[in-house]
């Protein structure tokens, strides 16, 4: 079918030339703006081909606007510095596109729209400016990722097969909507600036929205929730959560077939479940059903999602959420043990002061983290950090060893390390907002001369991993800023890999070797300059380090 597609190109007025630079990758963010001169040059960067854009009817609109506007505004073949710069928001519906590749050089998209196409995955992680991004009735579609988009502000993706998506580094999110998807887990706790959520007919776990303080808007209804949970959303207003369908076992237990929710809720919660019909009863110091001799396909309860008496609107009763469940009747004994009444709280003596913990009263890391084992070997590291509180874990229970760190994460990790100075904010990078978690680390390093950003767009991008050759620089700058001896160099010839280190990353690297703050890969014997640093290895550079200085 003929696509149906809208550029909204808007005028820009640029105070200086537009180069490229011929020793960078043709994105299109590795524009370099001139502070002075007025002429303004066409310079290319991407040719409109198969090989940058392989998918025929996505090429084709990229070329065209209905026959008359083009993106390609010279017809020469090539998207140019001031074409890209042109293109702030992409809407496309086209059943025939299958692939979407090369959206990536559209780096000035404010937003992005693409409605019943065929792709099956869409990259947006180069498209870093992302503020709204719309992906509805692409039925094919399994993966899309938003992971760098620190800037995205809302996100739509109906009637997709997407079951999982990663929002933790989308901070600035108020609004997300995930209608009829096969969306399975949500993890939402990064999101604390969430106003808006609407997730109806989907298989999502149960959420939690503990941290999500800001919500107004919840609509979740034809999903498969037990429980709800919102008693700290002092600003909700609207709430649709009827009705949930979920599956629960039932056991013969004295005679009587029950089902335990408490398989499926917290003991806490249990007292916000009730039953109406009275052919069933229910015990909220156990969560156990009992249901009726004769055998029942179905039963209802109701789950007090909050104590504010919410608007009605359309919706009688909301602050309720109606549950179907269909029973499935098992033979033999219910496994795990029954579940007892919680007893009453009982009055407890007022607290004697304690003595102060002894220096050398060290809490293991092992007793606090599941992911962290007496034997693994970053395990003395992670010890070193978390005692030193450089590195404190991704929540309670996880360190994260495997996790990919992030740019904003070193910054705050070295900001830690020299006990969380006074900064005055300045607003030096585009991507870095005063007030975020990261702001103050990464001016105080950028004032320090430990980080300087990316030249080519003026940004810092603090969500990107991190390289090993980008921590060995930031950790060189640092030692330099310190005043340690920073002279030592090691031969990295010996590296197999060596030709892949940029040359701002040798003698950093040259330094980081030679000190032994950074070894090569103990299987293969590279370097891996370009390699992800994840948070074990991490925690092991930085308490060697801290260790040899």
């Amino acid at each position: 079918m003929k696509g149906k597609h809208i550029l909204k190109k808007v005028a820009a007025v640029v105070l200086g030339g537009l180069m490229l630079s011929s020793s960078m990758p043709t994105y299109a963010s590795d524009l370099l703006i001139p502070e002075s001169g007025l002429d303004l040059k066409f310079e290319k960067v991407v040719p409109l081909d198969k090989e940058h854009f392989p998918d025929d009817a996505f090429r084709k609109e990229m070329e065209y606007y209905d026959g008359t506007d083009r993106v390609d505004r010279e017809k020469d073949g090539w998207l140019s510095n001031y074409e890209i710069l042109g293109i702030k928001d992409f809407i496309c519906s086209n059943t025939d596109i299958k692939s979407v590749q090369g959206i990536e050089y559209l780096t000035e998209l404010d937003s992005v729209s693409l409605v019943e196409t065929s792709i099956e995955s869409l990259d947006l992680s180069h498209n870093i400016k992302l503020k709204d991004v719309t992906v509805q009735r692409c039925q094919s579609l399994t993966e899309l990722n938003v992971s760098t988009l620190t800037q995205l502000e809302q996100l739509l993706i109906d009637e997709t097969k997407i079951k999982s998506i990663d929002l933790s580094r989308n901070i600035l999110l108020e609004h997300f909507q995930c209608s009829n998807t096969m969306l399975e887990n949500l993890d939402l706790s990064h999101n604390k600036n969430l106003k808006r959520f609407y997730c109806e007919n989907n298989s999502v776990n149960p959420i939690d929205f503990s941290l999500n303080t800001k919500l107004t808007n919840i609509v979740v209804q034809g999903s498969r929730f037990p429980y709800l949970n919102l008693r700290n959303q002092p600003d909700l207003d609207v709430l649709y959560a009827s009705w949930q369908h979920i599956d629960v076992n039932a056991w013969m237990i004295d005679g009587k077939w029950q089902v335990p929710l408490n398989q499926l809720i917290p003991m806490e919660y249990l007292q916000y479940v009730s039953v109406v019909d009275d052919w069933l009863s229910y015990d909220p110091s156990t969560g156990m059903v009992v249901l009726p001799d004769e055998k029942q396909e179905t039963f209802d309860y109701a789950y007090l999602i909050t104590d504010k008496d919410m608007p009605e609107y359309d919706v009688p009763d909301p602050e309720f959420m109606w549950v179907q469940a269909t029973v499935s009747y098992k033979e033999g004994e219910m496994p795990g043990p029954l579940p007892q009444p919680q007893p009453d709280p009982q009055p407890q003596p007022d607290p004697q002061p304690q003595p102060d913990p002894k220096p050398d009263e060290t809490i293991l890391v092992e007793n606090i983290f599941e992911d962290v084992n007496a034997g693994d070997w970053y395990r003395d590291s992670a010890q070193y950090v978390y005692d030193n509180k450089i590195m404190t874990g991704l929540n309670k229970t996880q360190f994260g060893p495997s996790e990919n760190l992030a740019r904003a994460q070193l910054a705050l990790i070295l900001y830690r390390m020299e006990g969380e100075p006074n900064v005055t904010f300045e607003s030096k990078f585009g991507d870095v907002r005063e007030g975020e978690w990261y702001a103050n680390a990464v001016i105080w390093a950028y004032q320090n001369g430990i980080i300087t950003g990316y030249s080519d767009s003026g940004l810092f991008k603090p969500a990107n991993n991190i390289s090993r050759q980008e921590m060995a620089t930031m950790m060189y700058r640092y030692a330099n800023y310190k005043g340690y001896d920073v002279s030592n160099r090691a031969d990295l010839s010996k590296f197999p890999d060596n030709s892949n280190v940029s040359k701002y990353a040798k003698e950093p690297l040259q330094w980081c070797v030679a000190t032994g703050i950074i070894s090569g890969d103990g299987q293969t014997g590279e370097l891996m300059p370009l390699g992800t640093t994840n948070r074990a290895v991490c925690a092991t550079i930085i308490t060697r380090f801290i260790q040899k200085n």
